[in-house]
């Protein structure tokens, strides 16, 4: 296990070297009306491998590390399907929103605090 976490982390920091030049793509969640019509901040963000509706959710890379919680981050690659995030909203009568990520080469996202909200995912 700790093997497999350090493989991860060099990874990590290999990409984040190799892109450094680049600025990452962030993509964000809108805030929800909520059920008493009150605007309302996505909680967070889940990851999916094709349309959400195919339920093929990507676990993020580091979920098993009880020593890192946040923020999640996916390692990521090319694929024959589209990648989509969904904004995941508490109190609301619409759950979620989903949206296409553009079909890039990106290597990881990570799904970033925006003051107390995790409603950001930033790819690279």
């Amino acid at each position: 296990m700790k093997i497999r976490k350090l493989i991860l982390l060099a990874l990590i920091s290999f990409t984040c070297d190799a892109n450094a030049a680049g600025k990452p793509d962030l993509h964000s969640c809108q805030k929800s009306a909520g059920k008493n019509g009150e605007l309302v901040h996505a909680l967070g963000i889940a990851l999916y491998y094709g349309h959400p509706s195919e339920h093929a959710i990507l676990k993020p890379d580091n979920d098993d590390d009880d020593e890192i919680r946040r923020p999640s981050f996916w390692a990521m690659g090319p694929s024959e399907y589209d990648y989509w995030y969904v904004c995941i909203y508490d109190r609301t009568d619409y759950y979620t929103h989903a949206f296409k990520l553009p079909k890039k080469d990106y290597s990881i996202c990570t799904n970033i605090r925006h003051g107390k909200f995790w409603d950001k995912l930033e790819c690279k």
